[in-house]
């Protein structure tokens, strides 16, 4: 496991983490974000894709490959039908 994600500030939330979920919320009460897409799965879910996205720069995909990859598939996700 890569040292970045075992360092204890990764342990708690934070204020970017809090400003992410109160985004969801706004989605889900706008009807944006599929509601049955709960806030907690939807900020783990970003940050997986996030390390998948690093992952794959760091196998030779373009960076802007893997950012549009990883973009595509949140809105897939957090899509409402």
């Amino acid at each position: 496991m890569p040292e970045l994600v075992t360092r204890p500030e990764w342990a708690e939330e934070n204020d970017d983490d809090r400003r992410l979920l109160r985004l969801v919320e706004r989605g889900h009460a706008e009807g944006s974000i599929d509601p049955a897409m709960t806030k907690e799965w939807l900020l783990q879910l970003l940050w997986s894709l996030l390390y998948t996205a690093w992952e794959l720069t760091r196998e030779k995909t373009p960076k802007h490959e893997a950012l549009t990859l990883c973009l595509r598939s949140l809105e897939k996700v957090i899509a409402v039908g």
